[in-house]
């Protein structure tokens, strides 16, 4: 008697430890909104926001399915990146997206055959009829769009970790290599003669942000934007990248408002797989709503 007592009660203490297990696993899960990205309302800062802010705990996931750039040249002929996890989270002043996805390398720099890993946002840059999600559509007939783009190389130089050429190619060897032959005081002119980009003052050639803000209006036309209000970075970890893009509700193009439905496109570069500019892949427009506060 005392014998089935004991299997009783370990059966029963067996059966709660699984209910608590199921029940932490279930606790863990995010939230999935599939037909849209709910952007929940918090309190507190989130213009400096971190990827591992517990916040993001308590909000909507959803997965938005990728496709190939089919539409303009150079076209991706060779699927990528399937799907990209977005959360959104915002203050009534800023409103963050934590962005992830699976990508086995880590392309930090631009060597050959092998790009930067990056990822962007896209918004319509005006109320009123929806742009073609293709970078707003055929130059002849485009709508302009705001566009926030990661790319791992920015934030590479934004660090300070690239130091010319032998960060992209360690074991290159030369006998003379003019720009380690300057002085200091000398450099930056040196840089402007035989840097063309630096020269043209190619807003892109400079170390800056790892987000930039961009505007097109359709395809090749992208361009840097005089409104740089964006900021950012990622993390690379066990095959996986995680992003923070955050931005103002309020600026001059991609106007967001609470309540409000919008719509945001997203875009995945995988360095590796020979994936940089039009080869890319790419999300269709996808709702989104900035929930107010207790929805």
């Amino acid at each position: 008697m005392n014998r089935i007592k004991k299997i009783v009660r370990n059966g029963k203490i067996s059966l709660l430890l699984i209910f608590i297990t199921l029940l932490v696993v279930y606790c863990k899960k995010p939230l999935v909104s599939p037909d849209r990205i709910k952007g929940v309302f918090i309190e507190g800062d989130l213009k400096h926001v971190e990827i591992n802010d517990d916040r993001w705990n308590n909000t909507f996931e959803t997965v938005v399915k990728l496709e190939t750039q089919e539409i303009a040249e150079p076209k991706l002929t060779e699927p990528g990146v399937q799907s990209i996890r977005v959360k959104a989270l915002h203050n009534k002043e800023w409103v963050a997206f934590l962005l992830s996805w699976d990508d086995p390398t880590r392309d930090l720099v631009a060597q050959l055959g092998r790009f930067s890993d990056s990822a962007a946002i896209q918004f319509p840059a005006t109320s009123g009829d929806l742009p073609d999600d293709a970078m707003g559509g055929p130059p002849d007939a485009a709508s302009p769009v705001v566009i926030h783009q990661w790319k791992s190389v920015w934030q590479e130089a934004s660090l300070g970790k690239l130091k010319g050429i032998k960060s992209f190619y360690p074991n290159t060897w030369t006998d003379l290599y003019i720009f380690e032959m300057v002085k200091e005081g000398s450099k930056d002119d040196m840089e402007k003669v035989y840097t063309t980009s630096v020269a043209s003052q190619n807003p892109l050639a400079h170390h800056g942000t790892p987000v930039r803000d961009l505007e097109a209006l359709g395809f090749s036309s992208l361009a840097y934007s005089s409104e740089q209000t964006s900021q950012g970075y990622g993390k690379w970890e066990k095959g996986k990248w995680t992003v923070v893009i955050r931005r103002p509700l309020i600026r001059g193009q991609g106007v967001l408002q609470e309540g409000k439905m919008h719509y945001a496109a997203f875009a995945v570069w995988d360095g590796s797989h020979g994936e940089v500019g039009a080869r890319k892949m790419r999300s269709i427009w996808i709702p989104l709503q900035l929930l107010a506060k207790g929805k």
